[in-house]
């Protein structure tokens, strides 16, 4: 078994291979070189999602499935690209993440223990 393969999990894998197939189809209808399109598509792209609701969980996850099938651009990887990582940033002061609806407690236990 070769174990670079196995770095990624299965359910990562899938995730990934759906976020992959959206920036495939906006590639596509843009006009734009799926594999080595430069970071200004990406980060236009990565715009649309975040104007169209995406949180910034979600902009990683697109960030991460991109990098994994994407030429490296400058020398990097596009997660790891300068223009790429200031996005996020701003993407986390434009909308930082929500903080858990359910409450940190287990309750089951607090039913028991009542």
């Amino acid at each position: 078994m070769d174990t670079i393969t196995e770095v990624l999990a299965p359910s990562t894998i899938r995730l990934y291979a759906l976020k992959w197939a959206v920036f495939m189809k906006w590639c596509r209808l843009n006009g734009h070189d799926l594999e080595s399109c430069p970071v200004s598509d990406i980060l236009e792209f990565l715009q649309q999602r975040m104007d169209g609701g995406s949180m910034l969980s979600t902009l990683k996850v697109y960030v991460a499935a991109i990098s994994a099938f994407h030429a490296t651009v400058d020398g990097h990887s596009v997660g790891k690209h300068d223009l790429i990582t200031r996005f996020l940033r701003g993407a986390r002061r434009l909308r930082p993440p929500r903080p858990p609806t359910v409450p940190p407690w287990d309750l089951a236990l607090v039913l028991e223990a009542l």
